[in-house]
């Protein structure tokens, strides 16, 4: 599947649970956390997460998701 400019192939779903990965929760904990560094995220895994969004087509840096402290925020940049 070839992705357009712009167009991402990353669902609600799919980045809970990349987020959960990282976090070593579930997807339904990791729906409910406010503010991911406070839920032990850092910085390497940060750039695993950025990476990994922008392979599936979003269009998102690591300095742009470091700057904010919720995952609605962050779902609001990658969809």
């Amino acid at each position: 599947m070839r992705l357009e400019l712009g167009e991402s192939s990353l669902t609600r779903d799919r980045f809970l649970a990349d987020v959960a990965e990282v976090l070593c929760v579930s997807a339904e904990e990791a729906a409910r956390i406010g503010d991911p560094f406070d839920a032990g995220l850092d910085s390497v895994r940060l750039l695993v997460l950025a990476e990994k969004w922008r392979k599936m087509g979003a269009r998102v840096g690591f300095v742009e998701l470091a700057e904010r402290r919720s995952l609605d925020e962050w779902w609001d940049l990658v969809r």
